[in-house]
């Protein structure tokens, strides 16, 4: 009896201590199993961005090809993009869209990496024409910031309207030499964990066929 009762108590303590040793490793494994679940969730959170984005500059790009090299063109992108989101907030989240690019694009269509910084005229880096819009212009879109005010020249750009770098009406050379119109964004966001493990900046762009006005 006395043998069987002194197995009994080990048995039992054999089990409390495999419990005791499944917590430690549990709560071992609960903080890297944490992290991947928010970075996924995170990554996801972002893909969805990144496609409602996609989405925003196919329908604002669609507009300035369209517009060709009329010289609202710009305007007309810009204000496409503001009015399908909160201003410069992304529609549906608290992402904000920090720069609006509109470039003369070529070969696979990329951003030239100089757009994203300034604003640049041919004359400033061969074969690079861009205009760089902050986005806090998203907030009030208005004509004047791009040359088309009531006293403006309606075919030329002014020297301190925004698009003047690669004025619209410029864009009928792009359009002979098989160049493209781009429009891309960049949007930054607070990831849910921290910026090194998650999404902290979105960049998108879309490309269309410029249709330039026949003469």
């Amino acid at each position: 009896m006395s043998r069987l009762i002194a197995s009994t108590a080990r048995l039992r303590r054999r089990e409390r201590s495999q419990r005791g040793a499944a917590a430690v490793e549990f709560a071992i494994l609960l903080p890297v199993l944490s992290l991947i679940l928010f970075g996924l969730l995170d990554f996801g959170i972002a893909f969805n961005t990144g496609r409602q984005l996609e989405d925003t500059l196919r329908s604002a790009a669609r507009l300035g090809a369209g517009d060709g090299d009329r010289r609202g063109a710009d305007f007309t992108i810009v204000r496409a993009i503001a009015s399908q989101n909160g201003g410069s907030t992304v529609s549906g989240s608290s992402d904000r869209i920090t720069k609006v690019v509109v470039y003369e694009a070529s070969g696979d269509g990329t951003v030239p990496p100089a757009c994203w910084e300034h604003s640049v005229a041919e004359t400033e880096d061969d074969g690079v024409r861009c205009n760089l819009y902050p986005g806090s212009l998203l907030e009030d879109v208005q004509p004047a910031a791009f040359g088309l005010g009531e006293h403006d020249d309606p075919d030329a750009c002014s020297a301190t309207a925004l698009d003047r770098f690669w004025c619209p009406v410029s864009r009928a050379d792009a359009s002979e030499m098989n160049h493209n119109l781009g429009v891309a964004v960049e949007v930054t966001r607070d990831p849910l964990l921290s910026e090194k493990l998650g999404v902290s900046r979105i960049q998108r762009h879309v490309v269309f066929r410029l249709e330039v006005r026949e003469s």
